[in-house]
């Protein structure tokens, strides 16, 4: 993504949402034993998690017919837990492709430069007022 600097506060914001994006997908994967995580293992990770919800209401289904109440709202929440983050995964991965990450590219290298980025902007703002 090209910086454009018609807006610098609403770029800061798109920055300072990268970075958390990145910072978000790199320390979920890290725990997930991806060793330097990449965009391409945020999609498989976000495919597992999608496989996960899909299970998840399979058994909600299942609990309805013959469940207790407390049960099948606990699954409930387990389904929603799951769109929740399916959501989140979907839309990290989505910014920092338009953000200009490619397949291949590290997180560990988006964090870094979405954070390089957002201190520049920061001092452009500054310097303008």
């Amino acid at each position: 993504m090209m910086l454009t600097l018609d807006e610098p506060k609403s770029t800061l914001e798109t920055v300072r949402r990268v970075h958390e994006d990145a910072e978000y997908l790199y320390t979920e994967l890290l725990d997930k034993r991806y060793p330097e995580p990449t965009l391409s293992d945020a999609e498989d990770y976000l495919d597992h998690l999608r496989e996960m919800k899909e299970v998840a209401k399979e058994e909600l289904d299942a609990l309805r017919k013959d469940a207790s109440e407390k049960e099948a709202k606990e699954k409930r929440y387990e389904v929603a837990r799951y769109g929740m983050r399916v959501k989140r995964y979907r839309r990290a991965i989505a910014r920092l492709r338009r953000y200009g990450l490619k397949e291949t590219g590290l997180l560990e290298d988006m964090k870094r430069v979405a954070a390089n980025d957002r201190r520049r902007l920061k001092g452009y703002i500054k310097a303008q007022s």
